[in-house]
């Protein structure tokens, strides 16, 4: 009997050590995994949704949450933290300068930076290594067309650097981060391809639904807090009048908010839209002077603590987005 239950106790024991060591091997081989993948950071929000989607990997997000990303600054820690990345990619075309700036510091590092407007012009980078024949021809087809829409120019001369809110936009910027991240890790070619399928998918899907769902609205005029959905506006045939120039932070003067509410009263125009990182108070005055009412029209620059608390990204802030539009233009 004492000997069956030491037996017994030897068998548990061994038992236990077998589980543990599963486990060791459970939690390190992950990490074991990450190290292989390559550590990128982003400079706004847009970038890093497709980064974590396409290596499914934490990504390190400059901007921080909450914040409105035109006039943010990178810290000296910041930058100490992109130094250590394999990849960096920021918007470019103005919206953040400071990454335009430490760009050269980066490289200089080994860091493989990526300037997201300029690898759009810049069609030897776009669709390099991801591309299937078939697909090739097709994006050669569209280049002349891809490249003068990129280059969309408002009153204020500015290049309007809003990129991702055309979600065909946001395709060829996935393609982009797919083929940076094969020349980093080819090894991992397969895996960035699978990820690029599903994520083309859902966008693909996305397009779909804005362009059924502005097929036919009554209103194709609307009043936006700043000047950010010129790529959304000019896909989707509506016409955007904004309250501030490129950037939120450049505010209009008493005589345009003069103009808008005429336009408003003129054009039956029930809404104002205004943003989540940006103070409603204009597009509310605007809205009390012409009789409006006000809604929110997401330019997805950030999300902000609570948006992340809930769950949101990008998929379901533009989701969100195509509501409200529909909402205000009257759509059927």
């Amino acid at each position: 009997m004492f000997f069956m239950q030491n037996r017994l106790l030897s068998v548990l024991m061994l038992l236990a050590l077998f589980a543990a060591i599963i486990l060791l091997v459970w939690r390190v081989w992950p990490d074991q995994r990450r190290d292989d993948q390559a550590k990128a950071g982003a400079s706004i929000y847009p970038l890093a949704y497709l980064l974590e989607r396409l290596t499914n990997e934490a990504v390190f997000l400059v901007t921080p949450s909450g914040v409105e990303p035109h006039d943010f600054e990178a810290s000296p820690q910041d930058l100490v933290s992109l130094r250590s990345m394999d990849l960096f990619v920021y918007n470019g075309a103005g919206l953040d300068a400071w990454a335009e700036r430490i760009a050269p510091q980066l490289t200089a590092s080994g860091v493989l930076v990526v300037d997201m407007a300029q690898s759009l012009i810049d069609r030897s980078i776009v669709l390099r290594s991801v591309e299937t024949e078939e697909e090739g021809e097709h994006a050669e087809d569209g280049h002349d067309e891809d490249e003068a829409d990129h280059e969309h120019e408002h009153e204020s001369g500015s290049i309007d650097p809003h990129i991702w809110l055309d979600p065909q936009k946001m395709e060829q910027q996935a393609r982009v981060i797919t083929s940076v991240l094969i020349e980093l890790r080819p090894e991992w070619q397969d895996d960035y391809r699978a990820r690029l399928d599903l994520v083309l998918a859902d966008l693909s899907q996305l397009d779909q639904d804005y362009a059924q769902g502005l097929a036919s609205c009554r209103v194709r005029t609307i009043i936006a807090s700043h000047d950010a959905f010129g790529y959304l506006a000019d896909h989707y045939d509506f016409e955007v009048l904004p309250l501030s120039g490129i950037s939120p932070q450049q505010e209009p003067s008493a005589r345009r908010l003069g103009e808008l509410a005429t336009i408003v009263r003129e054009q039956g125009i029930r809404y104002v839209f205004f943003e989540t990182l940006v103070s409603p108070k204009l597009a509310q005055t605007l809205a009390d002077e012409a009789g409006a009412q006000t809604l929110v029209l997401n330019p997805v620059e950030g999300l902000t603590a609570a948006e992340r608390e809930q769950g949101e990204d990008y998929l379901t802030v533009m989701r969100k987005n195509l509501a409200s539009l529909r909402t205000a233009m009257d759509c059927r």
